[in-house]
């Protein structure tokens, strides 16, 4: 993939710095978090060690464990510095190990380089993870539903392409704007009451409304309302997203005509 071709053009460009020194990155596999760690990190230095941060240094060639990493040649590798790393909520996104010869011994100088270079791969590994969750967003965004997000003054702040089809709408006409310009007038303010009361008190809604289009068309649409909440419970977002159920209410009118009336004379 593109992420580990990047990792090891960066462990590679360490070692032309580092003269003396081998870098090696292994991604996480998807083990649970013990077995993980013991597969990416050998969970072990000379002296039986289970830190997640080692070192391994003067007796390193004689070390029966290789801290998870492959190496060419343990014999000319005179010390060793491995670390996992870890995203911000704690989990393991890989192992990074420097290997160093008998002429490079690992001084603390040497330990704050490899702390930054850990922090580096942290950093690219994140932001992977997090392009990987905005496609994944984006994707079901774009779905079959229609989806409108409003703030928590309730201005619609986006909608998808979905939703504009719904209500004939551009997302230009309705961002910034309250959704209750989509209201059809059959549904009164006790009605919407409830709905809200629902919604304060447990975080969502769910249920049918007739709204209107764009053209002036009253139209059925089942519809979802949840509130998005940051950590301390204060609602940061309104996400709204409905179907057009006018085609299935449709469907069902029929098949009650039919089962009751006689298609020939209708009565």
């Amino acid at each position: 993939t593109s992420i580990t071709l990047l990792l090891e053009a960066m462990c590679e460009g360490i070692e032309r710095i580092h003269s003396g020194l081998k870098c090696k990155f292994q991604l996480s596999g998807k083990e649970s978090e013990n077995e993980k760690c013991a597969i990416l990190a050998g969970l072990a230095t000379c002296d039986g060690s289970t830190s997640e941060l080692r070192y391994c240094q003067n007796d390193f060639s004689g070390c029966g464990k290789h801290h998870g990493l492959e190496i060419d040649d343990l014999s000319k590798i005179h010390a060793c510095w491995s670390s996992i790393v870890r995203n911000k909520h704690g989990e393991a996104l890989g192992i990074l190990a420097f290997y160093l010869d008998k002429n490079h011994p690992l001084s603390q100088q040497r330990i704050s380089q490899f702390e930054h270079y850990a922090q580096l791969f942290q950093l690219i590994l994140e932001y992977s993870q997090a392009q990987k969750e905005m496609q994944i967003a984006k994707v079901i965004f774009e779905s079959q539903q229609g989806i409108l997000v409003s703030d928590a003054e309730n201005r619609i702040q986006r909608v998808n392409q979905t939703f504009c089809e719904i209500t004939g709408y551009s997302a230009e006409e309705v961002i910034g704007k309250n959704p209750c310009m989509f209201r059809s007038g059959l549904q009164d303010s006790k009605f919407y009451g409830t709905m809200w009361a629902s919604i304060n008190r447990t975080g969502k809604w769910e249920g049918e409304i007739c709204n209107r289009r764009k053209s002036g068309e009253h139209y059925p649409e089942q519809i979802t309302i949840t509130a998005v909440k940051d950590g301390n419970g204060i609602v940061e977002n309104y996400v709204a997203t409905l179907m057009d159920i006018t085609q299935s209410k449709a469907d069902t009118d029929e098949i009650e005509r039919l089962a009751y009336y006689d298609p020939l004379t209708g009565l």
